[in-house]
């Protein structure tokens, strides 16, 4: 099972406790999101900002609702560069019944 991880940079203004302004946050657009659902290995999109999605928009989101979609991830930049490419990630998501989503703690474990 494949994952791709997203970082924009966000993940520090998030680590900083700044606060959020909607139509800056980093999103994917409607052909990233189309791109990245091509790939049939790909089961995990993990992202740093938090959402895959402009303001008032779902696009991605519908895209990409066939796998399991993290956001607003935290500390990507602590991943060596030459880990990067191979790792492995680890999503435990808290089960909230009746919910579309909920809090969930990832881990990467790496292998230098």
């Amino acid at each position: 099972m494949g994952a791709v991880l997203i970082r924009t940079g966000y993940d520090k203004w998030l680590e900083a406790n700044k606060p959020h302004i909607p139509e800056s946050l980093p999103y994917l657009n409607k052909e990233a999101a189309e791109f990245l659902a091509s790939f049939k290995n790909i089961k995990v999109i993990g992202i740093d900002s938090l959402t895959i999605d402009p303001v008032g928009s779902h696009n991605s989101h519908q895209t990409l609702k066939s796998l399991l979609i993290v956001e607003s991830l935290v500390h990507l930049c602590e991943i060596p560069k030459e880990a990067r490419n191979n790792f492995d990630l680890q999503t435990s998501p808290v089960r909230i019944v009746g919910a579309t989503g909920g809090p969930i703690a990832a881990y990467a474990f790496i292998s230098l």
